[in-house]
Protein backbone atom coordinates (compact mmCIF):
# COMPACT_ATOMS: atom_id res chain seq x y z
CA UNK A 1 0.00 0.00 0.00
CA UNK A 2 1.25 3.55 -0.90
CA UNK A 3 0.39 6.86 0.84
CA UNK A 4 -0.44 10.08 -1.80
CA UNK A 5 1.88 12.52 -0.42
CA UNK A 6 2.72 16.07 -2.52
CA UNK A 7 4.38 15.69 -5.70
CA UNK A 8 5.90 12.53 -7.41
CA UNK A 9 4.84 8.80 -7.23
CA UNK A 10 2.72 7.30 -3.88
CA UNK A 11 5.00 6.00 -0.82
CA UNK A 12 4.59 3.05 0.12
CA UNK A 13 2.40 2.29 3.54
CA UNK A 14 1.14 -1.09 5.11
CA UNK A 15 -2.54 -1.66 5.15
CA UNK A 16 -3.98 -4.20 8.11
CA UNK A 17 -7.16 -4.68 5.61
CA UNK A 18 -6.99 -4.54 1.93
CA UNK A 19 -10.28 -4.55 0.07
CA UNK A 20 -9.53 -4.22 -3.29
CA UNK A 21 -10.02 -4.38 -7.12
CA UNK A 22 -8.18 -6.54 -9.61
CA UNK A 23 -5.59 -5.40 -12.19
CA UNK A 24 -8.35 -5.19 -14.62
CA UNK A 25 -10.03 -2.46 -13.00
CA UNK A 26 -9.77 1.34 -14.19
CA UNK A 27 -10.77 4.58 -12.33
CA UNK A 28 -12.32 7.54 -13.77
CA UNK A 29 -10.58 10.94 -13.24
CA UNK A 30 -10.43 14.19 -13.96
CA UNK A 31 -8.00 13.36 -16.81
CA UNK A 32 -10.29 9.82 -18.63
CA UNK A 33 -10.11 6.36 -17.06
CA UNK A 34 -6.85 4.98 -15.40
CA UNK A 35 -5.40 1.36 -14.23
CA UNK A 36 -5.21 2.28 -10.21
CA UNK A 37 -1.37 1.37 -10.57
CA UNK A 38 -0.86 4.11 -13.32
CA UNK A 39 -2.39 6.95 -10.91
CA UNK A 40 -0.35 10.28 -9.91
CA UNK A 41 -0.49 12.09 -6.81
CA UNK A 42 -2.35 15.29 -8.56
CA UNK A 43 -5.18 12.88 -10.07
CA UNK A 44 -8.83 13.73 -8.94
CA UNK A 45 -10.90 10.97 -8.57
CA UNK A 46 -14.62 10.70 -9.75
CA UNK A 47 -16.74 10.01 -6.72
CA UNK A 48 -20.33 10.08 -5.13
CA UNK A 49 -21.50 11.93 -2.79
CA UNK A 50 -24.18 9.12 -0.39
CA UNK A 51 -26.37 11.74 0.81
CA UNK A 52 -27.01 13.78 -1.86
CA UNK A 53 -26.03 11.41 -5.00
CA UNK A 54 -23.95 14.61 -6.82
CA UNK A 55 -20.75 13.51 -8.84
CA UNK A 56 -17.76 15.26 -7.81
CA UNK A 57 -13.95 15.38 -8.09
CA UNK A 58 -12.20 14.49 -4.51
CA UNK A 59 -8.36 14.00 -3.52
CA UNK A 60 -7.19 10.58 -3.08
CA UNK A 61 -5.22 10.70 0.58
CA UNK A 62 -3.84 6.92 0.13
CA UNK A 63 -2.89 4.39 -2.51
CA UNK A 64 -3.11 0.57 -1.66
CA UNK A 65 -1.23 -1.89 -4.15
CA UNK A 66 -0.60 -5.49 -3.02
CA UNK A 67 -1.40 -9.30 -3.33
CA UNK A 68 -4.41 -11.62 -2.36
CA UNK A 69 -5.41 -15.38 -2.56
CA UNK A 70 -8.90 -15.18 -3.33
CA UNK A 71 -11.07 -13.20 -6.06
CA UNK A 72 -14.94 -12.99 -6.31
CA UNK A 73 -15.53 -12.16 -10.26
CA UNK A 74 -18.93 -11.18 -11.61
CA UNK A 75 -19.09 -11.37 -15.40
CA UNK A 76 -22.71 -10.01 -16.55
CA UNK A 77 -24.05 -8.58 -19.73
CA UNK A 78 -24.30 -5.31 -18.07
CA UNK A 79 -21.57 -5.65 -15.32
CA UNK A 80 -17.72 -6.82 -15.20
CA UNK A 81 -17.14 -6.94 -11.24
CA UNK A 82 -13.35 -8.65 -9.74
CA UNK A 83 -12.68 -7.55 -6.54
CA UNK A 84 -11.22 -9.08 -2.92
CA UNK A 85 -13.17 -11.08 -0.58
CA UNK A 86 -14.27 -7.66 1.90
CA UNK A 87 -14.01 -5.52 -0.88
CA UNK A 88 -16.85 -2.79 0.18
CA UNK A 89 -19.73 -3.02 -2.82
CA UNK A 90 -22.21 0.28 -3.10
CA UNK A 91 -25.79 -1.25 -3.29
CA UNK A 92 -29.25 0.33 -2.83
CA UNK A 93 -31.33 -0.58 -0.75
CA UNK A 94 -35.00 -0.05 -0.73
CA UNK A 95 -34.47 1.52 -4.37
CA UNK A 96 -32.62 4.95 -2.93
CA UNK A 97 -30.92 4.72 -0.14
CA UNK A 98 -26.83 3.88 -1.12
CA UNK A 99 -25.25 1.26 1.30
CA UNK A 100 -22.20 -0.70 1.50
CA UNK A 101 -22.21 -4.50 1.11
CA UNK A 102 -19.79 -7.25 1.04
CA UNK A 103 -20.53 -10.00 -1.85
CA UNK A 104 -20.68 -12.84 1.10
CA UNK A 105 -23.53 -10.48 2.37
CA UNK A 106 -25.18 -9.74 -0.90
CA UNK A 107 -29.16 -10.63 -1.64
CA UNK A 108 -30.29 -12.69 -4.23
CA UNK A 109 -30.07 -9.92 -6.60
CA UNK A 110 -28.47 -6.62 -5.85
CA UNK A 111 -28.47 -3.29 -7.77
CA UNK A 112 -25.09 -1.34 -8.18
CA UNK A 113 -25.89 2.36 -8.81
CA UNK A 114 -24.38 3.48 -12.05
CA UNK A 115 -25.70 6.64 -12.24
CA UNK A 116 -25.37 10.09 -10.31
CA UNK A 117 -26.48 13.79 -10.15
CA UNK A 118 -23.83 16.75 -11.81
CA UNK A 119 -24.31 20.54 -11.02
CA UNK A 120 -21.60 21.59 -13.03
CA UNK A 121 -18.22 23.89 -12.00
CA UNK A 122 -18.85 27.68 -11.53
CA UNK A 123 -15.94 30.12 -11.98
CA UNK A 124 -15.70 33.14 -11.32
CA UNK A 125 -12.82 33.98 -13.32
CA UNK A 126 -14.11 32.30 -17.11
CA UNK A 127 -17.16 32.77 -18.29
CA UNK A 128 -19.81 29.84 -18.62
CA UNK A 129 -19.97 28.45 -22.20
CA UNK A 130 -22.52 28.91 -24.75
CA UNK A 131 -24.93 26.81 -25.85
CA UNK A 132 -24.05 27.89 -29.32
CA UNK A 133 -20.40 26.89 -28.92
CA UNK A 134 -20.97 23.94 -26.99
CA UNK A 135 -23.02 23.28 -30.35
CA UNK A 136 -19.81 23.80 -32.16
CA UNK A 137 -17.70 21.71 -30.51
CA UNK A 138 -19.68 18.61 -31.03
CA UNK A 139 -19.93 19.30 -34.47
CA UNK A 140 -16.27 20.02 -35.16
CA UNK A 141 -14.77 17.20 -32.45
CA UNK A 142 -16.84 14.89 -34.52
CA UNK A 143 -16.29 15.47 -37.93
CA UNK A 144 -14.37 18.90 -37.92
CA UNK A 145 -10.79 19.55 -38.86
CA UNK A 146 -8.21 22.66 -39.98
CA UNK A 147 -7.75 24.01 -43.45
CA UNK A 148 -5.03 26.62 -44.04
CA UNK A 149 -4.16 29.45 -41.77
CA UNK A 150 -7.46 30.49 -40.59
CA UNK A 151 -9.87 27.84 -42.49
CA UNK A 152 -12.42 25.56 -40.21
CA UNK A 153 -13.89 22.62 -41.85
CA UNK A 154 -16.97 20.35 -40.98
CA UNK A 155 -17.88 17.56 -42.66
CA UNK A 156 -22.07 17.48 -42.51
CA UNK A 157 -23.40 16.40 -45.79
CA UNK A 158 -25.80 14.83 -44.28
CA UNK A 159 -26.88 17.07 -41.99
CA UNK A 160 -25.99 20.05 -43.47
CA UNK A 161 -29.35 22.05 -42.82
CA UNK A 162 -29.35 20.94 -39.32
CA UNK A 163 -25.73 22.28 -38.19
CA UNK A 164 -26.79 25.85 -39.94
CA UNK A 165 -29.83 26.29 -38.09
CA UNK A 166 -28.08 25.01 -34.73
CA UNK A 167 -25.67 27.57 -35.10
CA UNK A 168 -27.33 30.66 -36.25
CA UNK A 169 -26.91 32.19 -33.26
CA UNK A 170 -22.98 31.39 -33.22
CA UNK A 171 -20.54 34.59 -33.87
CA UNK A 172 -19.46 33.45 -36.86
CA UNK A 173 -21.22 33.30 -39.85
CA UNK A 174 -20.28 29.91 -42.33
CA UNK A 175 -19.71 29.22 -45.83
CA UNK A 176 -21.98 26.41 -46.80
CA UNK A 177 -20.11 23.98 -49.65
CA UNK A 178 -21.61 20.47 -51.28
CA UNK A 179 -20.59 18.75 -48.49
CA UNK A 180 -18.58 21.06 -45.49
CA UNK A 181 -19.81 23.98 -44.19
CA UNK A 182 -16.87 26.41 -43.45
CA UNK A 183 -15.78 29.26 -41.13
CA UNK A 184 -13.05 31.85 -41.29
CA UNK A 185 -11.30 33.11 -37.75
CA UNK A 186 -7.87 33.06 -36.78
CA UNK A 187 -8.44 33.40 -33.09
CA UNK A 188 -10.83 30.10 -32.99
CA UNK A 189 -8.25 28.45 -35.63
CA UNK A 190 -5.56 28.65 -32.74
CA UNK A 191 -7.36 27.56 -30.38
CA UNK A 192 -8.59 24.40 -32.02
CA UNK A 193 -5.07 23.91 -33.47
CA UNK A 194 -4.31 21.95 -29.58
CA UNK A 195 -7.16 19.42 -30.26
CA UNK A 196 -4.49 17.85 -32.38
CA UNK A 197 -5.05 14.90 -35.14
CA UNK A 198 -8.61 12.49 -35.02
CA UNK A 199 -6.60 10.29 -32.54
CA UNK A 200 -5.43 12.93 -30.13
CA UNK A 201 -9.01 15.02 -29.90
CA UNK A 202 -10.35 15.68 -26.63
CA UNK A 203 -13.33 17.68 -24.96
CA UNK A 204 -12.01 20.84 -23.30
CA UNK A 205 -12.03 21.06 -19.24
CA UNK A 206 -14.59 23.94 -19.46
CA UNK A 207 -17.14 21.96 -21.48
CA UNK A 208 -16.61 18.80 -19.40
CA UNK A 209 -16.93 21.48 -16.05
CA UNK A 210 -20.78 22.48 -18.12
CA UNK A 211 -24.36 21.94 -16.66
CA UNK A 212 -26.06 19.14 -17.86
CA UNK A 213 -27.94 21.16 -20.34
CA UNK A 214 -24.93 22.43 -21.52
CA UNK A 215 -23.71 19.02 -21.77
CA UNK A 216 -26.94 17.70 -23.39
CA UNK A 217 -26.72 20.09 -26.52
CA UNK A 218 -22.81 19.29 -27.16
CA UNK A 219 -23.80 15.78 -27.30
CA UNK A 220 -27.14 15.94 -29.52
CA UNK A 221 -24.30 17.96 -32.21
CA UNK A 222 -21.84 14.99 -31.51
CA UNK A 223 -22.44 13.70 -34.80
CA UNK A 224 -20.11 10.48 -35.06
CA UNK A 225 -22.51 8.33 -33.63
CA UNK A 226 -25.46 5.97 -34.18
CA UNK A 227 -29.37 6.18 -32.10
CA UNK A 228 -31.30 3.09 -31.74
CA UNK A 229 -35.02 3.56 -30.39
CA UNK A 230 -37.47 0.74 -30.09
CA UNK A 231 -34.65 -2.13 -29.41
CA UNK A 232 -35.32 -5.44 -28.42
CA UNK A 233 -33.76 -6.12 -25.04
CA UNK A 234 -33.79 -9.31 -23.00
CA UNK A 235 -37.07 -10.41 -24.98
CA UNK A 236 -38.83 -6.63 -24.46
CA UNK A 237 -39.07 -3.78 -26.37
CA UNK A 238 -37.56 -0.54 -24.62
CA UNK A 239 -38.79 2.35 -26.39
CA UNK A 240 -35.93 5.10 -24.70
CA UNK A 241 -33.72 5.36 -27.35
CA UNK A 242 -30.05 4.36 -27.07
CA UNK A 243 -27.08 5.98 -29.05
CA UNK A 244 -23.91 5.18 -29.49
CA UNK A 245 -20.47 7.46 -30.11
CA UNK A 246 -17.99 6.42 -32.06
CA UNK A 247 -13.88 8.33 -32.26
CA UNK A 248 -10.70 6.67 -32.73
CA UNK A 249 -9.29 8.71 -29.75
CA UNK A 250 -8.92 7.00 -26.52
CA UNK A 251 -9.05 10.37 -24.77
CA UNK A 252 -11.96 11.43 -26.52
CA UNK A 253 -13.91 8.36 -25.98
CA UNK A 254 -13.17 8.90 -22.05
CA UNK A 255 -14.31 12.73 -22.23
CA UNK A 256 -17.40 11.08 -23.82
CA UNK A 257 -17.74 8.76 -21.33
CA UNK A 258 -17.60 11.21 -18.03
CA UNK A 259 -20.02 13.67 -20.33
CA UNK A 260 -22.72 10.81 -20.75
CA UNK A 261 -21.79 10.26 -16.53
CA UNK A 262 -22.67 13.89 -15.83
CA UNK A 263 -25.79 13.90 -17.76
CA UNK A 264 -27.46 11.60 -15.77
CA UNK A 265 -27.23 7.88 -17.59
CA UNK A 266 -24.11 5.93 -17.68
CA UNK A 267 -22.21 4.50 -20.22
CA UNK A 268 -20.66 1.57 -21.64
CA UNK A 269 -17.27 0.70 -23.70
CA UNK A 270 -16.30 -1.43 -27.07
CA UNK A 271 -13.16 -1.10 -29.03
CA UNK A 272 -12.83 -2.69 -32.34
CA UNK A 273 -9.81 -3.98 -33.18
CA UNK A 274 -9.57 -2.57 -37.14
CA UNK A 275 -6.15 -1.00 -37.01
CA UNK A 276 -4.16 -2.31 -39.68
CA UNK A 277 -7.09 -4.00 -41.14
CA UNK A 278 -8.44 -2.75 -44.87
CA UNK A 279 -12.28 -1.27 -44.91
CA UNK A 280 -14.32 -0.78 -47.89
CA UNK A 281 -16.15 2.17 -48.28
CA UNK A 282 -18.04 4.02 -50.75
CA UNK A 283 -15.21 5.80 -52.33
CA UNK A 284 -12.69 2.81 -52.30
CA UNK A 285 -10.84 0.42 -49.56
CA UNK A 286 -8.56 2.33 -47.20
CA UNK A 287 -6.26 0.81 -43.99
CA UNK A 288 -7.28 1.74 -40.49
CA UNK A 289 -4.62 3.43 -38.94
CA UNK A 290 -6.33 3.51 -35.20
CA UNK A 291 -9.20 1.21 -33.37
CA UNK A 292 -12.29 2.03 -33.10
CA UNK A 293 -14.15 3.27 -29.80
CA UNK A 294 -17.65 2.51 -29.52
CA UNK A 295 -19.54 4.14 -26.18
CA UNK A 296 -23.08 3.40 -25.54
CA UNK A 297 -25.39 5.55 -23.59
CA UNK A 298 -27.40 3.65 -21.11
CA UNK A 299 -30.33 5.13 -19.56
CA UNK A 300 -30.84 2.48 -16.78
CA UNK A 301 -29.41 4.28 -13.15
CA UNK A 302 -28.42 0.88 -11.89
CA UNK A 303 -27.36 -2.88 -12.80
CA UNK A 304 -28.40 -5.87 -11.43
CA UNK A 305 -26.09 -8.88 -10.17
CA UNK A 306 -27.12 -12.18 -9.07
CA UNK A 307 -25.22 -13.52 -6.23
CA UNK A 308 -25.49 -17.42 -7.55
CA UNK A 309 -23.37 -15.92 -10.61
CA UNK A 310 -20.54 -15.10 -8.79
CA UNK A 311 -17.26 -16.69 -9.11
CA UNK A 312 -14.86 -17.69 -6.48
CA UNK A 313 -11.17 -17.65 -7.86
CA UNK A 314 -8.16 -19.07 -5.52
CA UNK A 315 -4.65 -18.01 -6.66
CA UNK A 316 -2.41 -15.29 -6.40
CA UNK A 317 -4.19 -12.36 -7.12
CA UNK A 318 -2.46 -8.30 -7.69
CA UNK A 319 -5.49 -6.00 -6.63
CA UNK A 320 -5.02 -2.59 -6.13
CA UNK A 321 -7.58 0.54 -4.30
CA UNK A 322 -7.37 4.13 -3.37
CA UNK A 323 -9.09 5.85 -0.41
CA UNK A 324 -10.84 8.96 -0.72
CA UNK A 325 -10.70 12.24 1.18
CA UNK A 326 -14.19 12.25 1.77
CA UNK A 327 -17.39 10.42 0.28
CA UNK A 328 -16.20 6.71 0.33
CA UNK A 329 -17.36 6.03 -3.56
CA UNK A 330 -15.73 6.17 -6.73
CA UNK A 331 -16.73 5.79 -10.24
CA UNK A 332 -14.89 2.20 -12.15
CA UNK A 333 -14.63 0.89 -14.83
CA UNK A 334 -13.91 -2.99 -15.98
CA UNK A 335 -13.62 -4.70 -19.29
CA UNK A 336 -16.13 -2.09 -20.54
CA UNK A 337 -18.58 -1.84 -17.99
CA UNK A 338 -18.54 1.08 -15.89
CA UNK A 339 -20.58 1.61 -11.94
CA UNK A 340 -19.97 2.98 -8.84
CA UNK A 341 -18.19 1.14 -5.55
CA UNK A 342 -16.78 1.51 -2.40
CA UNK A 343 -12.86 2.37 -1.94
CA UNK A 344 -10.48 1.23 0.97
CA UNK A 345 -10.76 2.63 4.26
CA UNK A 346 -7.54 1.59 5.71
CA UNK A 347 -4.85 1.62 9.10
CA UNK A 348 -1.71 2.50 7.81
CA UNK A 349 1.73 2.64 8.53
CA UNK A 350 3.99 4.77 6.39
CA UNK A 351 7.54 3.94 5.66
CA UNK A 352 9.84 6.75 4.85
CA UNK A 353 13.12 6.52 2.84
CA UNK A 354 16.42 8.17 3.22
CA UNK A 355 16.68 10.92 1.16
CA UNK A 356 12.79 11.56 0.56
CA UNK A 357 11.38 14.89 1.03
Amino acid sequence: MKNAGSGGNPLPVTSTHPNCFDEETEVLTHQGFKYFKNLNRNDLICSLNPKTKEIEYVKYINYIEQQVNKLYVYEGKTLSLGVSENHRNIVYFNNNQLVEKEIKDFNNVEKIPVTGQWNGVKDDKNKPVSKSFARFMGYWLSDGHLGRKGEIAISCGRYKDELVNNLKDFYLIPRIGKEKVYFYDIELYNYLEKFGKCHQKYIPEEIKNSSPYILREFLKCYKDSHTRSNRLSFGKYISAPEKTYFTVSSQLADDLGEIILKVGHTPSYKIDKIKGKTLKFKNGEYVANYDLYRIRENTSDKRLIKKSNVSVLNGKFKVYDVELEKNGILFVRRKGKCFFSGNCRCSIIAHSFEGDD
